[in-house]
């Protein structure tokens, strides 16, 4: 191998011009394909890695925050804002690009009442715990409570014993109405 002077400029320059059109580029070796994978720095290394670093300032941001102080800070705009907390009627309504024809959001508010948190706690301590797809209970894996008719259609049922039952993550994405499917093969 070459190591005077004039051959290490070339391909240093060589390399340089590569970078700079783009023909290569930085090489990053993550996990098991990077060489020191597994290995350690001796503590002489790690000494004259430090020794290295003292005196350089750290990183312009770094150790910055509660320091520096917003650039924006106490400045006001020279207009008002006539439009803050206004719905902007172009996009609202049947004017919104997602617009679904006026169906509501009413039945998340379903999700969120004491008589759900009830009938999900009424069908976990029916099934004790356990998922009724595989059988494995509820300290090993996270179990959620599936409606088998739909939470949505069917409002009658939404709180009714029979129509729940305990799954694990797993089990539960396997369903035929598991986040929306059974509406998502009718359309």
């Amino acid at each position: 191998m070459r190591n005077d002077e004039n051959a290490r400029k070339k391909i240093s320059e060589s390399l340089k011009r590569a970078y700079k059109e783009g023909r290569r580029k930085p090489v990053s070796f993550p996990g098991e394909s990077n060489p020191f994978y597994g290995k350690r720095h001796s503590d002489i290394t790690k000494k004259r890695i430090s020794d290295t670093k003292v005196g350089n300032s750290p990183a312009w941001n770094k150790n910055t925050r509660g320091i520096m102080t917003a650039w924006n800070k106490g400045k006001k705009l020279p207009y008002p804002i006539w439009n803050k907390g206004k719905k902007v009627p172009q996009q609202s309504g049947t004017n919104h690009w997602n617009w679904k024809g006026g169906t509501s959001k009413g039945y998340r508010n379903g999700y969120y009442s004491l008589g759900y948190k009830n009938w999900r706690r009424k069908v976990f301590e029916r099934d004790s715990f356990t998922c009724q797809g595989c059988g494995v209970k509820g300290n090993k894996k996270y179990l959620t409570v599936h409606h088998i008719k739909s939470f949505v259609h069917y409002k009658k049922l939404r709180y009714e014993l029979s129509n729940g039952i305990t799954l694990c993550e797993s089990c539960h994405s396997k369903t035929d109405n598991y986040k929306g499917r059974a509406k998502r093969k009718i359309r």
